[in-house]
């Protein structure tokens, strides 16, 4: 009787289709955001499914963590060595993330300021200066949203996709630490355990709140708890992926179970386990397609997918600015796809990719491969 192969079996690190994924999760929150900053009636699907249980660009953001899991904890396996480990984590994340902020404090909100008030003038002078916008946020955790005033209506956010980066750092973080302790190679059963508690805390949190107090009264810790079960749910299936299954009937099941629960059933009042069974279902359903889907090429030329995503929020507050949101939802959405492509790919090929070249070089030999300068 031939046995059901595993992800060990299935995975392939050259030949998977996580790359078209990330992608695609990065065009879905876009598509989300596009909703409210369009000014456009609240018609996303999930919200309307799940009675604002969850919307298409939360989702989208979980299924990034859970891949992210998967492929971080198999970074760390394959260097075990923490400080190579956060260097590579540190090119990957932070440099583009800093000439992000750049870009939108003296390119994007001088030209949206000019758009709102037809003058420059008071811009530098603003207590949400450009200035402080750049190093308040410089570590990752944002402090300021606005830039000078800008953008003026809605919700005054000016890159509102970027509260998730510091989360996923301190997921990175969480991974470095089960690896210095051993854990992920002789102990990884304690991964799997931290990672339901985790989860228990985020039911707690929404269930009975006044028993995790001291949790939800922390804003910032909420929001961790409820992104990080997928991020190491991801971790855990690469820890384990000798003994799961990879299974297209154990994801249709797991996508069963999410659907009916979150829309029908296990509800109380107008509040469904959503959330909840996210985290129980979507990591695998995620693992699954990138190990199945046929997109194995998608990225050989160039991961655009982190560059989408930190570019395409304040893009869609420049066209809405401009009117284009007044063509209609779809054409305002295929246009603010398009800007936002002109800026990922050059971050990718002159920010990202350079800094990822750099992975093997450390401290003057790093600043010698990078400006190209021969070692005397």
């Amino acid at each position: 009787m031939k046995s059901t192969p595993t992800l060990l079996d299935s995975f392939n690190p050259k030949h998977n289709s996580f790359g078209f994924l990330r992608f695609t999760l990065a065009a879905l929150v876009l598509v989300s955001h596009g909703l409210p900053i369009g000014g456009f009636p609240d018609d996303d699907p999930f919200i309307l499914y799940t009675r604002h249980g969850t919307t298409l660009g939360t989702l989208s953001v979980a299924g990034f963590f859970a891949l992210s899991g998967f492929l971080i904890t198999r970074s760390y396996l394959s260097t075990d060595n923490l400080w190579k480990y956060m260097w590579h984590r540190f090119l990957r994340i932070l440099p583009a993330f800093w000439v992000c902020l750049i870009i939108c404090a003296f390119l994007f909100a001088p030209f949206l300021f000019f758009i709102e008030r037809g003058v420059l003038v008071g811009f530098f002078a603003t207590e949400d200066s450009p200035v402080r916008y750049i190093t308040v946020n410089f570590f990752l955790l944002m402090r300021q949203w606005s830039i000078s005033g800008t953008p003026a209506p809605g919700y005054h956010i000016f890159n509102g996709s970027l509260w998730s980066l510091i989360h996923e750092f301190i997921c990175y973080l969480g991974i470095g630490a089960y690896g210095v302790f051993g854990i992920l190679r002789r102990q990884r059963w304690i991964v799997l355990v931290i990672t339901i508690v985790i989860w228990t805390l985020q039911f707690l949190c929404i269930h009975a709140p006044n028993s995790v107090a001291m949790i939800t009264n922390h804003t910032f810790i909420v929001t961790f708890l409820r992104y990080s079960p997928f991020f190491f749910a991801g971790s855990v299936f690469y820890l384990f992926r000798e003994k799961i299954p990879y299974s297209g009937k154990l994801c249709l099941l797991l996508l069963t179970i999410y659907i009916v629960g979150s829309g029908y059933g296990f509800f109380q009042k107008d509040i469904t386990y959503t959330r909840e069974l996210e985290a129980l279902t979507l990591p695998y359903i995620m693992i699954w397609l990138a190990l199945r889907l046929p997109f194995q090429n998608f990225d050989k030329r160039g991961d655009f997918s982190y560059g989408f995503y930190i570019y395409a929020f304040p893009l869609q507050n420049i066209m809405t600015a401009l009117g284009v949101n007044h063509w209609g939802f779809t054409l305002y959405t295929i246009v603010c796809f398009i800007a936002t492509l002109v800026f990922a790919i050059p971050s990718y090929f002159w920010i990202e990719k350079p800094m990822l070249d750099l992975k093997h070089y450390y401290g003057m030999a790093a600043v010698r491969k990078l400006f190209r300068i021969s070692p005397k």
